[in-house]
């Protein structure tokens, strides 16, 4: 498992299609760490709905997104945005393409995923690559 410096990157894939993409990077408590797409591999889209990694669904379906969300996996986060995590624990998920920096709660590898139905990840589509660098 790699584990970034102060001002290095690491680039990997991410598919909308997996319960988890393990990223093979291992984060540490207390670090500062950003999160970017570098590229959009395939359409980030779940189902029909056309979608964006960062803001999830879009319209019209964005409308009744508050209310589906409380059956997604995280209900904080917008319904089929991109949700980080530590080692798959869903105690640290978070929306991880918002606007800000990340600074983990433990040591772990991060991991990622659509933020969806449990048992609806058969009809996502999506490929990306997501560059994470420590800046602090």
């Amino acid at each position: 498992m790699k584990k970034l410096a102060v001002g290095e990157r690491a680039t990997f894939e991410v598919d909308a299609r997996r319960m988890f993409n393990e990223s093979g990077i291992q984060v540490e408590s207390g670090a500062v760490y950003r999160l970017a797409v570098s590229q959009q591999i395939e359409a980030w889209d779940d189902a029909s709905v056309h979608s964006s990694p960062r803001h999830g669904w879009s319209m019209p379906w964005s409308l009744i997104e508050p209310l589906v969300r409380l059956r997604a996996r995280a209900s904080n986060v917008p319904m089929y945005a991109l949700v980080g995590a530590v080692d798959e624990d869903p105690s640290t998920y978070f929306h991880a393409l918002a606007e800000q920096d990340w600074t983990p709660s433990r040591n772990g590898q991060f991991t990622c995923f659509a933020n969806d139905w449990a048992r609806k990840y058969d009809n996502n589509k999506g490929r990306l690559l997501l560059e994470m660098t420590r800046v602090a």
